[in-house]
């Protein structure tokens, strides 16, 4: 039996597009019930910007970071370096944007 191929990419676009829908909600579900915090320690920026414990330092001595009163780093400060056209952007981000 000879199957029709459009039919077949339809079928698999239906596929695709129903998994992709899956999984935007259990992303959106994982957010509302796990909270971001408002603040982070160094240890744990470093581990969201893939740096070391000592460039997070580094960050902070050079004024790209700065730290709360409690010597915490507010999340809104790691977003920022983490954004495409964030300051202190890693190479690696860099290439990730050229190949998407």
């Amino acid at each position: 039996m000879i199957r029709n191929p459009r039919r077949l990419t339809d079928v698999s676009e239906r596929i695709d597009d129903r998994e992709l829908r899956i999984a935007f909600l259990a992303v959106r579900l994982y957010a509302e019930t796990h909270p971001r915090p408002a603040q982070v320690t160094q240890q744990q920026a470093a581990e969201m910007l893939g740096v070391t414990r000592r460039t997070v330092h580094n960050y902070i001595r050079s004024g790209r970071l700065k730290l709360n009163s409690c010597g915490h780093l507010p999340i809104e400060a790691i977003d920022a370096i983490r954004a495409p056209n964030g300051y202190g952007m890693r190479p690696v981000f860099s290439t990730l944007r050229i190949l998407s």
